[in-house]
């Protein structure tokens, strides 16, 4: 196929993206409902360039603070070497800072199902 050099040269046209899509129909295949005791919680280290995005992780609602520090965030983050447990600041819920206690409970917390928790390693 030949393309007339006139034709070319002339601009693309923009075309909008879609603004609707219609009606969604199906169950959602993530409902809390569908994990009993658990929940999904998307964990995001701040500012790091080895994990650059936020992960997954499947967590009981009533874990510990503690619990979920030492048995998630730190053998996840640990994978970088510039990981150090002890340097953990700056927690956030979303983009709301928090200040969690040992004790407290992802529940407790007020932390959603597919909720963000951030953090930062001064």
């Amino acid at each position: 196929m030949i393309i007339d050099p006139e034709i070319a040269k002339e601009p693309a046209k923009m075309v909008p993206p879609p603004t609707a899509f219609g009606e969604y129909n199906f169950p959602s295949r993530d409902h809390i409902s569908l994990y009993g005791d658990d929940q999904i919680i998307y964990v995001w280290w701040r500012g790091t360039v080895f994990n650059v995005c936020p992960s997954c992780f499947r967590v009981p609602r009533n874990m510990k603070w503690s619990d979920f520090v030492a048995n998630v965030v730190s053998p996840w983050a640990s994978k970088d070497p510039d990981y150090d447990a002890s340097r953990v600041t700056g927690w956030q819920m979303d983009e709301t800072p928090i200040e969690p206690k040992d004790d407290d409970t992802i529940e407790g917390l007020g932390i959603e199902h597919k909720g963000l928790v951030s953090f930062v390693v001064a």
